[in-house]
């Protein structure tokens, strides 16, 4: 999310990063100014603005991007080269930027666009698969309980081998009486 404004006067706002970066001190980020004005003068509905940003990428504290708007004041933007249109334009770098997976602190609001979602956001990027944890007591038991199982079968097999012949030696005089 880029910042656009907050509801401190000076377009100043707090996030925690910890469970992003474990970092739990609070980091600085800052609307610009040029864009306060703007949605001060023109009200936030009617504010309107293009943001154009790099492709998403894995590093959490790289960003680059900018603001496009007809309704940024000229002081504080640069006027884009065409002469017949107002548009004027803002940079926008990692003081701008919130990211998914971090708190809002210390500032009661803030308001911001949507820049990467879903699967495109830093947080998403930086996910690896999760392998399968096991403690070496684990894998011990399990190893144990594997032999256990063939040891088990072996058994099987062979009291079935052995009562099959012992039946077949001893079976006709086999009574009901005699066991």
């Amino acid at each position: 999310m880029a910042f656009l404004m907050s509801s401190s006067d000076n377009g100043e706002c707090f996030v925690q990063t910890s469970s992003l970066d474990g970092e739990r001190a609070l980091k600085h980020k800052q609307c610009l100014v040029p864009v306060i004005k703007a949605i001060e003068k023109h009200g936030l509905n009617n504010f309107k603005c293009i943001i154009n940003c790099e492709t998403p990428s894995k590093n959490l504290y790289e960003y680059s991007g900018f603001l496009e708007s007809e309704q940024l004041p000229e002081q504080g933007t640069v006027a884009l080269s065409s002469s017949s249109s107002k548009m004027r334009t803002l940079s926008l770098d990692n003081k701008q930027l919130g990211l998914r997976g971090s708190n809002l602190a210390n500032t009661q609001w803030a308001i911001g666009g949507v820049i990467y979602t879903g699967r495109d956001s830093k947080l998403m990027l930086n996910q690896e698969q999760m392998g399968f944890k096991q403690s070496r007591i684990e894998k011990v038991v399990n190893t144990i309980c594997i032999y256990l199982i063939i040891v088990q079968a072996i058994l099987c097999i062979i009291m079935s081998v052995y009562s099959s012949i012992y039946v077949s030696d001893y079976g006709a005089s086999l009574t009901k009486d005699s066991l």
